[in-house]
Protein backbone atom coordinates (compact mmCIF):
# COMPACT_ATOMS: atom_id res chain seq x y z
CA UNK A 1 0.00 0.00 0.00
CA UNK A 2 3.05 2.48 -0.26
CA UNK A 3 2.93 5.38 -2.42
CA UNK A 4 -0.87 5.79 -2.24
CA UNK A 5 -2.44 8.41 -0.44
CA UNK A 6 -6.09 10.02 -0.25
CA UNK A 7 -5.88 12.83 -2.90
CA UNK A 8 -7.79 16.00 -3.15
CA UNK A 9 -9.62 15.16 -6.37
CA UNK A 10 -13.49 15.42 -5.34
CA UNK A 11 -12.87 16.77 -1.96
CA UNK A 12 -15.87 19.09 -0.97
CA UNK A 13 -15.19 19.69 3.06
CA UNK A 14 -12.56 18.40 5.18
CA UNK A 15 -13.01 19.53 9.05
CA UNK A 16 -10.31 18.89 11.69
CA UNK A 17 -12.45 19.81 14.66
CA UNK A 18 -9.58 22.12 16.08
CA UNK A 19 -11.43 24.94 17.68
CA UNK A 20 -14.03 25.81 14.84
CA UNK A 21 -15.95 23.90 11.85
CA UNK A 22 -14.09 25.35 9.07
CA UNK A 23 -13.29 23.76 6.32
CA UNK A 24 -9.56 23.21 5.90
CA UNK A 25 -10.42 21.51 2.06
CA UNK A 26 -9.72 25.00 0.61
CA UNK A 27 -13.34 25.29 -0.79
CA UNK A 28 -14.99 27.37 1.80
CA UNK A 29 -17.26 24.92 3.05
CA UNK A 30 -17.58 25.80 6.33
CA UNK A 31 -19.46 24.49 8.64
CA UNK A 32 -21.58 25.86 12.27
CA UNK A 33 -21.19 24.54 15.41
CA UNK A 34 -24.34 24.15 17.15
CA UNK A 35 -24.12 24.69 21.10
CA UNK A 36 -20.92 24.17 23.30
CA UNK A 37 -19.22 21.33 22.12
CA UNK A 38 -15.98 20.72 24.38
CA UNK A 39 -12.32 20.15 23.07
CA UNK A 40 -10.82 17.25 23.52
CA UNK A 41 -7.20 15.96 22.85
CA UNK A 42 -7.28 12.91 19.72
CA UNK A 43 -6.24 9.75 20.04
CA UNK A 44 -2.24 10.99 19.18
CA UNK A 45 -2.56 13.04 22.89
CA UNK A 46 -2.78 16.65 20.80
CA UNK A 47 -4.72 18.69 22.59
CA UNK A 48 -7.97 20.67 20.98
CA UNK A 49 -8.08 18.40 18.11
CA UNK A 50 -11.67 17.79 17.95
CA UNK A 51 -14.78 17.66 20.15
CA UNK A 52 -16.81 15.58 22.67
CA UNK A 53 -20.80 16.39 21.96
CA UNK A 54 -23.93 16.02 24.35
CA UNK A 55 -27.62 16.74 23.93
CA UNK A 56 -28.44 19.68 21.63
CA UNK A 57 -24.62 20.18 20.36
CA UNK A 58 -24.14 19.21 16.97
CA UNK A 59 -22.27 20.38 13.64
CA UNK A 60 -23.98 21.60 10.51
CA UNK A 61 -23.80 22.92 6.66
CA UNK A 62 -27.24 24.11 5.68
CA UNK A 63 -26.04 24.42 1.82
CA UNK A 64 -28.50 22.31 -0.27
CA UNK A 65 -26.36 18.87 -1.80
CA UNK A 66 -23.40 19.92 -0.79
CA UNK A 67 -23.07 16.35 -1.13
CA UNK A 68 -24.99 15.12 -3.70
CA UNK A 69 -26.79 11.88 -2.75
CA UNK A 70 -27.38 11.30 -6.50
CA UNK A 71 -24.26 10.52 -6.84
CA UNK A 72 -20.94 8.93 -6.04
CA UNK A 73 -19.64 9.97 -2.71
CA UNK A 74 -17.70 9.44 0.26
CA UNK A 75 -17.77 10.12 4.01
CA UNK A 76 -14.77 9.52 6.21
CA UNK A 77 -15.24 9.99 9.86
CA UNK A 78 -12.68 9.39 12.70
CA UNK A 79 -14.42 9.26 16.29
CA UNK A 80 -14.63 7.40 19.35
CA UNK A 81 -16.83 5.19 21.44
CA UNK A 82 -17.18 4.82 24.87
CA UNK A 83 -20.18 2.08 25.17
CA UNK A 84 -24.04 1.65 24.48
CA UNK A 85 -25.94 3.95 26.29
CA UNK A 86 -29.44 2.79 25.17
CA UNK A 87 -30.34 5.60 22.86
CA UNK A 88 -29.57 6.34 19.49
CA UNK A 89 -25.79 7.37 18.49
CA UNK A 90 -25.67 9.29 15.29
CA UNK A 91 -23.08 9.89 14.10
CA UNK A 92 -23.20 11.74 10.82
CA UNK A 93 -26.18 12.08 8.58
CA UNK A 94 -27.18 13.81 5.27
CA UNK A 95 -30.88 14.12 4.53
CA UNK A 96 -33.79 15.97 3.64
CA UNK A 97 -34.52 18.19 6.60
CA UNK A 98 -38.63 17.65 5.39
CA UNK A 99 -38.53 14.32 5.01
CA UNK A 100 -35.43 12.49 6.46
CA UNK A 101 -34.74 10.79 3.58
CA UNK A 102 -31.11 10.00 3.30
CA UNK A 103 -28.32 8.07 4.69
CA UNK A 104 -27.48 8.09 7.73
CA UNK A 105 -24.76 6.37 10.07
CA UNK A 106 -25.35 5.42 14.12
CA UNK A 107 -25.06 2.97 16.42
CA UNK A 108 -29.05 1.74 16.76
CA UNK A 109 -30.75 2.74 19.96
CA UNK A 110 -31.60 -1.36 20.43
CA UNK A 111 -30.07 -3.29 22.29
CA UNK A 112 -29.74 -6.27 20.12
CA UNK A 113 -27.13 -4.11 17.76
CA UNK A 114 -25.42 -2.97 21.00
CA UNK A 115 -22.00 -1.73 19.61
CA UNK A 116 -22.62 -2.22 15.94
CA UNK A 117 -22.50 -0.35 13.05
CA UNK A 118 -25.56 0.97 11.65
CA UNK A 119 -26.73 2.28 8.30
CA UNK A 120 -29.83 4.00 7.53
CA UNK A 121 -30.23 4.71 3.58
CA UNK A 122 -33.54 6.15 1.89
CA UNK A 123 -34.51 7.94 -0.89
CA UNK A 124 -37.74 8.60 -3.32
CA UNK A 125 -37.65 5.50 -5.05
CA UNK A 126 -37.06 3.11 -1.80
CA UNK A 127 -35.11 2.99 1.49
CA UNK A 128 -33.35 0.44 3.79
CA UNK A 129 -31.94 -0.47 6.71
CA UNK A 130 -28.53 -2.09 7.25
CA UNK A 131 -27.44 -3.57 10.56
CA UNK A 132 -23.57 -4.59 9.50
CA UNK A 133 -21.43 -7.06 11.03
CA UNK A 134 -18.81 -4.32 11.84
CA UNK A 135 -18.22 -3.89 15.92
CA UNK A 136 -17.21 -0.23 17.47
CA UNK A 137 -13.82 -0.72 19.06
CA UNK A 138 -14.16 0.88 22.90
CA UNK A 139 -12.12 3.93 22.16
CA UNK A 140 -11.07 5.27 18.75
CA UNK A 141 -12.61 4.07 15.23
CA UNK A 142 -12.51 4.94 12.09
CA UNK A 143 -15.37 4.55 9.15
CA UNK A 144 -15.63 5.17 5.47
CA UNK A 145 -18.92 5.05 3.38
CA UNK A 146 -18.15 4.65 -0.28
CA UNK A 147 -20.43 4.67 -2.84
CA UNK A 148 -20.06 4.35 -6.53
CA UNK A 149 -23.64 3.70 -8.80
CA UNK A 150 -25.91 2.50 -6.44
CA UNK A 151 -23.80 0.85 -3.88
CA UNK A 152 -22.37 2.04 -0.93
CA UNK A 153 -19.40 -0.26 0.46
CA UNK A 154 -18.66 0.05 4.53
CA UNK A 155 -16.03 -0.54 5.87
CA UNK A 156 -14.91 -0.10 9.81
CA UNK A 157 -11.91 -0.15 11.37
CA UNK A 158 -10.03 -1.70 8.52
CA UNK A 159 -12.31 -4.02 7.84
CA UNK A 160 -15.35 -4.32 5.13
CA UNK A 161 -18.27 -4.79 6.83
CA UNK A 162 -21.00 -4.86 4.03
CA UNK A 163 -22.60 -2.59 1.41
CA UNK A 164 -26.12 -1.25 1.43
CA UNK A 165 -28.14 0.79 -1.54
CA UNK A 166 -28.26 4.20 -2.71
CA UNK A 167 -31.10 6.08 -3.34
CA UNK A 168 -32.41 9.39 -4.87
CA UNK A 169 -32.39 11.98 -2.44
CA UNK A 170 -32.77 15.81 -3.66
CA UNK A 171 -32.37 18.81 -1.15
CA UNK A 172 -30.01 16.84 1.45
CA UNK A 173 -28.48 19.34 4.02
CA UNK A 174 -25.03 17.73 6.51
CA UNK A 175 -25.65 17.51 10.46
CA UNK A 176 -22.67 15.78 12.35
CA UNK A 177 -23.34 14.44 16.06
CA UNK A 178 -26.99 14.64 14.99
CA UNK A 179 -30.03 12.24 15.15
CA UNK A 180 -33.10 13.84 13.35
CA UNK A 181 -34.53 16.63 16.08
CA UNK A 182 -32.59 14.56 18.99
CA UNK A 183 -29.13 15.31 19.18
CA UNK A 184 -27.76 12.43 21.04
CA UNK A 185 -24.44 11.63 20.16
CA UNK A 186 -21.96 11.55 23.42
CA UNK A 187 -18.79 10.53 22.15
CA UNK A 188 -16.00 12.09 20.42
CA UNK A 189 -15.16 13.21 16.70
CA UNK A 190 -11.80 14.72 15.84
CA UNK A 191 -12.21 14.17 11.54
CA UNK A 192 -14.70 14.14 8.89
CA UNK A 193 -13.67 13.91 4.76
CA UNK A 194 -16.63 14.52 2.31
CA UNK A 195 -15.66 13.85 -1.09
CA UNK A 196 -17.90 13.74 -4.04
CA UNK A 197 -16.57 10.11 -5.40
CA UNK A 198 -15.65 7.05 -4.38
CA UNK A 199 -12.74 6.67 -2.09
CA UNK A 200 -11.21 3.38 -3.19
CA UNK A 201 -10.14 0.81 -0.35
CA UNK A 202 -6.67 1.51 -0.40
CA UNK A 203 -7.10 5.58 0.00
CA UNK A 204 -9.09 4.26 3.14
CA UNK A 205 -6.37 2.26 4.49
CA UNK A 206 -4.20 4.64 4.22
CA UNK A 207 -5.98 7.40 5.81
CA UNK A 208 -6.91 5.67 8.51
CA UNK A 209 -3.46 4.56 9.36
CA UNK A 210 -1.93 7.91 9.07
CA UNK A 211 -4.21 10.82 9.23
CA UNK A 212 -1.29 13.35 8.56
CA UNK A 213 -0.73 12.25 5.01
CA UNK A 214 -4.20 14.09 4.51
CA UNK A 215 -3.16 17.34 5.88
CA UNK A 216 -3.66 19.66 3.30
Amino acid sequence: MLGVSLNTSGLVAKLLMNGNANDCSGNGNDFTIVGTPTLISDEYERANEGYTFSNNQYIKNDTNNLINLNSDYSILVRFSYSGHIGDTRQIINIRNTSNNKGIAVLESWNPTYSGKLYISSSGDSGSGSTNTNGSFLTGWNTLALSCKGDVISIYLNGLFVGTTTRYDVSNSVVRIAYWNNNPTYTDKITEVLLYQRAVTEAEYQIWRLNSQLLEA
